[in-house]
């Protein structure tokens, strides 16, 4: 069964991103070329069937070339009595 939980994710980025005066971006807007003069850069993603997403994984391949700081937070939805808590 697949459990989709639409804009958690980006729920999570929004708070990180408050905290740390930072801006959320799709990765379909992201300009590779600027990403160079960031200090931090943040991949957040689903998790489905217990496995990262593709996308979520190529990104982290590309990014190392920058030598920017990085970090990947991830989510997993559960669908069963007790496991989930509204964000």
């Amino acid at each position: 069964m697949r459990v989709r939980a639409p804009g958690n994710t980006k729920k999570i980025a929004d708070a990180m991103a408050a905290i740390l005066d930072a801006e959320v971006t799709h990765p379909d807007d992201v300009n590779m070329d600027a990403l160079g003069g960031y200090d931090l850069i943040g991949l957040g993603s689903g998790i489905a069937f217990g496995k990262h997403y593709q996308r979520l994984l190529d990104w982290v391949d590309v990014l190392p070339a920058l030598n920017a700081k990085m970090f990947v937070f991830s989510r997993e939805a559960h669908r069963a009595e007790g496991r989930t808590t509204p964000l």
